[in-house]
């Protein structure tokens, strides 16, 4: 994902295919004066101000590090969300071989299963200033870039056997770190939230974009409410995808995404 900003445009407005989200508040006026903030120059001539950010379900970050970062290089990634870390308790470290590294700050449990993590590359680690750690499941890390303050929530949602009271548990602690975030900071929630928002909207215009693929569960619709509570967008709804099965049982289609990954959502704002 690549956020582009321009100063005096909303926050949702810079994110290039997320502009529809503006039809859910009618009211909404995409030009309401220049922002007070704007994301660091990339030097590009006609303005445009980038960093791309990932969110990735590694599996295990064990013995791993040099080969994530060498990926994350390639892509040209300059913020990673990470889930099933799979590190024990919590910290902080430098990770890859020299020129090309990031750092890692993970927040796990004792058992060292799951877990989450955020890695920034080197370049822009002066421009962390704050680091969230709620659970091993929900942590976030604000980053000052230049004129923009940008907040990351990196979330690892409970899978479809959990209990009911845990992934309350869950969305609780999403919506208690999304309430730290003032109006002059841009928001973003990038993760693995183990739902199926499925391929119609529903009552969630506006949230669901409309490109999906499948049946939506019970994980999906806590998902598209809690975007819905927060005034967010499910933001790889919002275009079309190439469908591709992950796998099935009983032929039946249990789960697709695309080549790139694009299951693990991003909630965007949808306006400031």
């Amino acid at each position: 994902m690549t956020v582009v900003t321009t100063d005096g445009h909303q926050p949702a407005q810079r994110l290039w295919w997320a502009a529809p989200a503006f039809l859910k508040n009618k009211g909404a006026n995409p030009h309401q004066g220049s922002r007070k903030h704007s994301l660091h120059d990339d030097g590009k001539p006609d303005g445009r101000l980038r960093v791309r950010l990932e969110s990735w379900n590694v599996g295990s970050m064990c013995g791993r590090g040099t080969e994530v970062c060498e990926k994350l290089r390639k892509k040209r990634v300059d913020i990673c969300c990470l889930q099933e870390v799979r590190w024990r308790g919590q910290g902080a470290r430098l990770i890859g071989a020299k020129g090309r590294r990031y750092k890692l700050w993970w927040s796990g449990n004792e058992k060292g299963v799951g877990g989450v993590g955020v890695l920034v590359k080197e370049e822009l680690l002066e421009k962390a200033v704050e680091v969230q750690r709620r659970s091993d499941r929900v942590m976030s890390i604000v980053l000052a870039l230049e004129r923009e303050v940008v907040r990351v929530i990196c979330g690892y949602g409970p899978q479809t056997g959990r209990s009911r009271e845990e992934k309350d548990g869950f969305y609780d602690e999403m919506a208690s770190e999304w309430d730290l975030g003032s109006r002059s900071e841009l928001v973003l929630g990038l993760g693995d939230f183990n739902g199926h928002v499925g391929k119609w909207m529903d009552g969630f215009d506006g949230v669901h974009g409309g490109y999906d693929f499948g049946e939506r569960n019970v994980e999906g619709r806590m998902l598209l409410e809690f975007c819905d509570e927060k005034d967010l967008c499910v933001a790889n709804t919002w275009f079309k995808k190439k469908r591709k099965v992950t796998f099935s049982a009983g032929g039946k289609l249990v789960a697709d995404i695309d080549k790139k990954k694009l299951r693990k959502v991003c909630c965007l704002p949808l306006h400031s």
